[in-house]
């Protein structure tokens, strides 16, 4: 089974002194969709 799983770190809104969020994505192989693994608020 190929998982595909990205980390990315963003900024809700577009106030540029909020906290950065952590959101980790998973892509099966099979279907190809993207699913919210993981969110870390606040985290660096």
């Amino acid at each position: 089974m190929d998982v595909e799983i990205l980390q990315v770190q963003v900024r809700l809104g577009s106030n540029r002194n909020s906290a950065l969020t952590t959101m980790v994505l998973e892509r099966d192989g099979l279907g190809g969709g993207w699913r919210l693994r993981e969110s870390l608020a606040g985290a660096a």
